[in-house]
């Protein structure tokens, strides 16, 4: 966010500050990964302390909170870097039933599900694992990932079904039983 908001593209480190310095390696690995300027690490120069600086204590306080913040978040990252997305969203669709519970329980809408196509659009994502965890044939995955973001259509197509005579979607023209029919066998599904 201070690269994005502020333009920071460099920090101050002592020598032998390791744990910052990954944090930084890493930091670039990202941004050259998003086509973004890297920061530079600068080494303090050594100076003495200025002492004449106790005059700057007798200086009126600034309460304006805003000058040194900046927005927290998953959602203020995207909105920062709209172009780009932090998390990757893959969809097998040889397990995915399209029941539809993970684009109703998408808060960012990344997930949707129309008469025509699935759409994933990853730069929606936050990496808050909802649609992980409705989905029963565990046929979405998300992780952490820096890349640009590409919006992803499957296309489905519109069936009925010929035990319930429901209206359902699929991602074969073939298919002739709902995602409910296909998981209770035997005509059972009235029972369960």
């Amino acid at each position: 966010m201070w690269h994005a908001l502020r333009g920071i593209r460099q920090v101050s480190l002592d020598h032998g500050n390791t744990a910052w310095q990954s944090a930084v390696v890493a930091l670039n690995c990202v941004l050259s990964r998003i086509g973004e300027p890297i920061w530079q690490i600068v080494h303090p120069d050594g100076e003495q302390v200025d002492h004449h600086r106790r005059r700057w204590l007798g200086r009126p306080f600034n309460h304006d909170r805003s000058s040194g913040t900046v927005p927290a978040g998953q959602r203020a990252v995207r909105d920062a870097f709209p172009g780009i997305s932090w998390f990757q969203v893959s969809l097998d669709p040889a397990a995915c039933v399209l029941c539809g519970a993970c684009t109703r329980l998408c808060p960012e809408q990344a997930i949707t599900l129309t008469g025509d196509d699935l759409q994933i659009d990853p730069a929606r994502c936050t990496g808050c694992l909802a649609c992980e965890g409705v989905c029963f044939p565990r046929a979405v995955h998300v992780k952490p990932w820096a890349a640009p973001a590409r919006l992803r259509r499957l296309p489905v197509t519109r069936c009925h079904c010929r035990n319930c005579r429901t209206p359902f979607v699929s991602f074969s023209a073939d298919e002739t039983l709902c995602p409910l029919c296909r998981r209770h066998t035997h005509g059972m599904r009235a029972l369960t």
